[in-house]
């Protein structure tokens, strides 16, 4: 007698398989004559152990049945043959545009450190004229006598008083 984990063992498949196909009918009532608990164990004799063992090979062969029978056609392969071409056409496409991308966010980048760079030259320049501006208001205040509020609102323009 054999425990379902040594019946699997020897199949090649698990022990909840084995225990799935044999509560399943039509193995379930066939089988029940030939399984014994012992300690909450489940044992079964010669008899069951084939009867598993042939549902199993009954099963493998139908797949290798169908697999046979799944085998492609010379029309299927030439279909086949034309997608896979087609997949490698469109692989090396989208190498290229991969490749024209990293082109163009490269040109961007250039482009936007040349913008970043002209946009600090205008700062810089406008800075500088500020500057002189700030420089030439101080020096008419230091060189020429402070006008007072009222002549100044009432100076007309282009002429000093």
């Amino acid at each position: 007698m054999k425990t379902i984990k040594q019946i699997a063992d020897e199949i090649g498949v698990s022990k909840q398989a084995i225990q799935k196909r044999i509560s399943k009918e039509p193995l379930y009532t066939v089988i029940q004559e030939y399984i014994s608990i012992v300690d909450s164990t489940k044992y079964i004799d010669v008899d069951g152990e084939t009867l598993i063992k042939s549902a199993y090979k009954k099963s493998r062969q139908i797949v290798a049945d169908n697999i046979h029978a799944n085998q492609p056609t010379t029309a299927e392969n030439e279909v086949y043959s034309i997608l896979r071409e087609t997949i490698d056409t469109l692989r090396k496409q989208l190498e290229v545009k991969d490749k024209q991308i990293d082109d163009l966010t490269q040109t961007i980048r250039e482009q936007a450190e040349s913008i970043k760079q002209q946009a600090e030259s205008i700062n810089a320049e406008r800075k500088n004229e500020l500057a002189e501006t700030i420089i030439t208001g101080q020096q008419r205040l230091t060189n020429g006598k402070k006008e007072g509020l009222f002549k100044r609102f009432f100076q007309k323009k282009g002429t000093n008083i």
